[in-house]
C-alpha cells in the first residue's frame, strides 16, 4: 500500500505490542524503518508511512567517492602514493546539504611497503558529516609503485641497453 515498499515484517508480543520492520526503496535511496511498541495494527502501519515519508522527503543518496578517483595520497620511501576508494562510497545526506560538508578521514595500514601493485589495498576511508561516520571505504593504490632499488635498477638496465645498441651500432658504422 505504500509506494515502494519491497518487504517487511510484522510481529506482536506481549512485551513490545506491535512491531513492524519495512524495506522501501525509490530510485538508489533504500530505507529501512523499524517500529515498535505500537498499541495497534494501524498504530505501527501509520507510524512507519511518517517515517518513510519523512526520510524520503529529507535524504538524498549521494556518490561521495568514486572508484578509481585519487582521494589520499601517502608519501612511502621517495614515491607519493596515491589512494582511491576500492568502489563508489554512496550516503544519505540531507537534501539541503553540500557534498563539500563531508570530509575525509584517511587511515593507512601501517605495513604497507613498496612494492606497491595497482588495486592492492592501503588502508580505509571514512566520511564524516557533522562529526558522524555516514560512510566506509576500502583504501587502493591507483598505480603500480617500485622500490628505489628496482627504480634504480631499471634505469640502469635500460642505460645498459641502449649502451650495447650504440656500440653495435658503431661496429656496424665502423664495418
Amino acid at each position: 500500500r505504500y509506494k515502494g515498499v519491497v518487504g517487511g515484517k510484522t510481529g506482536y508480543i506481549d512485551e513490545s505490542g506491535f512491531n513492524l520492520i519495512t524495506y522501501a526503496k525509490r530510485g538508489d535511496l533504500g530505507i529501512v524503518t523499524v517500529c515498535m511498541s505500537a498499541s495497534g495494527q494501524a498504530s505501527v502501519d501509520d507510524d512507519t508511512v511518517t517515517l518513510l515519508n519523512r526520510y524520503f522527503k529529507k535524504c538524498r543518496l549521494d556518490t561521495i567517492a568514486a572508484k578509481d578517483i585519487p582521494v589520499a595520497e601517502k608519501k612511502y620511501e621517495d614515491k607519493n602514493v596515491k589512494a582511491a576508494s576500492e568502489g563508489d562510497i554512496k550516503v544519505v545526506l540531507p537534501k539541503d546539504a553540500k557534498t563539500s560538508d563531508v570530509r575525509f578521514e584517511e587511515t593507512f595500514n601501517k605495513d604497507v611497503k613498496l612494492p606497491l601493485e595497482k588495486g592492492q589495498k592501503v588502508g580505509t576511508i571514512s566520511c564524516l558529516y557533522n562529526d558522524r561516520v555516514v560512510g566506509q571505504g576500502t583504501l587502493v593504490s591507483t598505480n603500480d609503485y617500485e622500490t628505489q632499488h628496482e627504480t634504480m635498477m631499471r634505469k640502469v638496465a635500460t642505460g645498459a641497453g641502449i649502451a650495447v645498441v650504440l656500440i653495435v651500432v658503431i661496429v656496424i658504422i665502423d664495418l
